[in-house]
C-alpha cells in the first residue's frame, strides 16, 4: 500500500498536532517510518501502531532519541544513574553505565538486546550502540521488533488484524498491541495516537509513487557498408597426379611409340600381301586405331 504525502502530511498536521504544524525534522522522521512500511508492505493498521509508538516514544519529535531524551550519552547515564538511585526506576540491576540505555523510535535497552537486534540486522550494535540513533537502522529496528516480537516475544500480528473496524474496537485492539514493547504502560494514549494515525492513513490510501523504470535497450547496431558483389571467374586448379602412379594403357605414350613403329613394319609387309588380306589387315588396322582415339578424347586429349 502507497500513501499520498500531500494527504497524509496534512492530515497528521490537523489530528495530531495542536498548532497545525510540523517542523522538517517530524515531516523526515515520518517519512522515513512510512516509507519502510511500504517497502515492507505493511498493512495501514500496522504502519499506523508503529507511527504511534514512535509519537509516544520520541515525545513526538520523530526523531531516534536517548533515553531520558539526554542529549548526550553521559547525560542519559547521569540521569538514569539519579533515577535508579531515587527509586524512580526499579530494575534489578544497572544496563546503562556501559552504554546500553535506549535508544531509537523505540527504546532498545540491555546489552543482549542490542547483540540480537544487532546479529539480525547484520550491525555491530554492541561495539557501537549509538548506530540505534540513525534513523534509517532505527526505523529497521522498530519494525523488525514489533513484526517478529524480539521485544517482549508479541508480535504485531498477534493483536492488529488489519482490517479496518469501528474506531471503538480499532481502540481495543491497539491498547492491547502495547504489550508487544511495554506491557500496559500507556497503552490507551498510545491507542488513540494510533486510531488517528489510521484514519489520516486510509485517507491517503492508494496514491502509488512513481517509481522510474528503465526501458530494456539493446545496443542499436550500425548498418554494415553494403559491399559490391563481383562473380568473378573461377579457375580450377587441378591438383597435380601422383607422380608414382602408372598411367593406363590408353594414356602410355610408349604404348604409341611402339605402334607406330609397329605400323611402319606393317605397312612395308601389306605391300608384299594379296590385296584381299591387304584390306581386312587395313580395316582391322583402323578399327584399333579408332578405338584408341575414342579412349583418348575420353581422357581429355593429354598424351
Amino acid at each position: 500500500m502507497f500513501y499520498d504525502r500531500k494527504k497524509l502530511f496534512d492530515g497528521i498536521r490537523t489530528k495530531l498536532t495542536k498548532s497545525g504544524v510540523l517542523s522538517q525534522d517530524q515531516v523526515d522522521g515520518i517519512e522515513i517510518l512510512v516509507s519502510e512500511g511500504e517497502r515492507r508492505n505493511f498493512n495501514t493498521e500496522w504502519i499506523a501502531y508503529v507511527l504511534a509508538t514512535a509519537w509516544h516514544e520520541t515525545g513526538a519529535t520523530m526523531l531516534p532519541v536517548r533515553e531520558t531524551f539526554a542529549s548526550s550519552d553521559k547525560q542519559a547515564i547521569s540521569r538514569l544513574t539519579s533515577a535508579w538511585k531515587s527509586g524512580k526506576i526499579k530494575v534489578s540491576q544497572d544496563y546503562w553505565s556501559e552504554g546500553y540505555f535506549g535508544r531509537g523510535y523505540v527504546q532498545l535497552t540491555h546489552e543482549y538486546n542490542y547483540k540480537k537486534m544487532g546479529d539480525w540486522l547484520g550491525i555491530d550494535l554492541v561495539k557501537d550502540p549509538s548506530k540505534a540513533l540513525d534513523p534509517k537502522i532505527s526505523a529497521q529496528i522498530i519494525y523488525e521488533g514489533m513484526l517478529k516480537g524480539m521485544f517482549t516475544g508479541k508480535k504485531l500480528p498477534d493483536y492488529l488484524d488489519g482490517i479496518d473496524d469501528p474506531e471503538a474496537e480499532d481502540l481495543k485492539e491497539y491498547m492491547a498491541a502495547r504489550y508487544i514493547v511495554n506491557g500496559k504502560d500507556k497503552a490507551k494514549l498510545i491507542g488513540e495516537y494510533a486510531v488517528k494515525f489510521e484514519d489520516v492513513l486510509r485517507a491517503s490510501e492508494g496514491a502509488a509513487k512513481l517509481v522510474p523504470i528503465k526501458a530494456e535497450t539493446k545496443p542499436v547496431e550500425k548498418p554494415k557498408e553494403e559491399i559490391a558483389k563481383v562473380d568473378e571467374e573461377k579457375v580450377v586448379v587441378l591438383p597435380p597426379a601422383p607422380q608414382n602412379e602408372p598411367k593406363s594403357t590408353v594414356m602410355s605414350t610408349t604404348i604409341w611409340a611402339t605402334l607406330g613403329t609397329l605400323a611402319t613394319s606393317v605397312i612395308g609387309i601389306l605391300a608384299n600381301l594379296n590385296p584381299i588380306v591387304q584390306g581386312l589387315l587395313i580395316i582391322l588396322i583402323a578399327g584399333f586405331a579408332f578405338w584408341i582415339i575414342r579412349e583418348r578424347l575420353k581422357k581429355g586429349g593429354l598424351f
